[in-house]
């Protein structure tokens, strides 16, 4: 009995927060976001390749920043930073030698970013999904160095950025008026990433 109760208790408390879904993309409806993504591809563009040995590494994020308006039921443009740091060493053996290998990675890419909602008033609103594309420059610095005599190529600093581009497809659970939960997967600094979400109506 206590289970049914706790069981009807928490379908109401879905169920009101599903029927805002249809309201989150008001216009002038206000966006902010904090989350973190999964994998950070440096590590696999390190640790792969090569005679390595002893290979250790730390890093922090994806972390995914967003800060987004509503322009109606069905659109949103967003303002994005996405940002990431990599830490590797490793041993690596040429010519019956063993030399010591490091490079330090940080970047941190700006995008605009629109997104489209599938969810339209009465038009299955249990989730607010979406998917999103956006662009901007990805600025990303990297230092590495050896004391390998043989490999002068690996040592050096290089500060630069490029184009980046972002695809996401995503949903949004809000918990109560103003703040949710939300995922994504797709094209970006990560794969995957989820966090945390606050709205506030015009």
């Amino acid at each position: 009995m206590r289970l049914l109760i706790y069981t009807l208790i928490l379908i109401c408390t879905f169920q009101k927060s599903y029927a805002q879904s249809s309201e989150n993309c008001e216009f002038g409806t206000f966006f902010l976001s904090v989350g973190y993504g999964a994998p950070n591809i440096n590590t696999f563009i390190y640790k792969s390749g090569g005679n390595k040995t002893n290979f250790s590494s730390s890093s922090v994020g994806p972390v995914h920043f967003k800060i987004g308006l509503g322009l109606g039921e069905r659109f949103d443009v967003l303002f994005n930073i996405n940002a990431t740091s990599f830490k590797s060493s490793w041993m690596q053996e040429e010519f019956q030698q063993s030399y010591n290998y490091s490079a330090n990675v940080s970047s941190v890419a700006t995008l605009l970013r629109g997104n489209i909602h599938f969810n339209e008033k009465n038009d299955f609103d249990k989730l607010d999904l979406y998917a999103g594309l956006g662009v901007g420059r990805n600025y990303y610095q990297i230092n590495r160095q050896c004391n390998n005599p043989h490999d002068n190529e690996f040592s050096k600093q290089i500060m630069d950025n490029t184009f980046s581009i972002e695809a996401t497809v995503g949903g949004r659970l809000y918990f109560s008026k103003y703040f949710g939960a939300y995922a994504e997967v797709g094209y970006a600094k990560s794969i995957v990433q989820i966090g945390l979400i606050y709205k506030k109506h015009q």
